[in-house]
């Protein structure tokens, strides 16, 4: 029930001013139900982290003058997936924040729920609501985001799996 991974993660975001952002770090899940319908878990991730912004130009945040940050992170997760009438649809979410440990107003926090509707194996109709906080963004940008996202969605898994 309890399992260790190490988690490599790159983004790039053009809305953000990020060029480019890596994290990379030994974490643990904790399996707390897995139920032939339900499936819920519970993990944490202690990160390295280095973003690159546009520009050195932060919203509330004159102490910043480089436009490369660096930070170590902990990251806190839990993530769930129920199938609801008799397998028809499947309901997951996931709630993760990430504070820097080497700068306290350095946050980020994510919240995910999305409904699928299966059409064929591994192909679903996809709907989700996205909300993302981060503290420390670009002069233009705002500190929160809310997305709603549809479409089809492709999911392969291994036999082991």
């Amino acid at each position: 029930r309890l399992y260790p991974y190490l988690m490599l993660w790159y983004q790039r975001s053009h809305q953000r001013g990020i060029d480019h952002r890596t994290q990379v770090g030994p974490g643990a899940t904790y399996v707390l139900v897995r139920k032939d319908a339900q499936l819920l878990k519970l993990s944490t991730t202690a990160t390295y982290e280095t973003s690159t912004f546009r520009s050195a130009t932060y919203k509330e945040r004159p102490d910043l003058t480089d436009p490369s940050i660096e930070t170590w992170r902990l990251t806190g997760r839990l993530y769930g997936e129920h199938r609801i009438m008799e397998g028809l649809m499947r309901l997951q979410f996931e709630a993760w924040v990430q504070p820097s440990l080497t700068d306290a107003d350095n946050l980020r926090a994510h919240v995910e729920a999305a409904l699928s509707i299966p059409l064929k194996k591994g192909i679903a109709m996809r709907q989700a609501v996205n909300w993302s906080y981060e503290s420390v963004v670009q002069q233009r940008n705002t500190y929160e985001d809310l997305l709603w996202t549809f479409g089809v969605s492709y999911e392969g898994r291994s036999k082991a799996h």
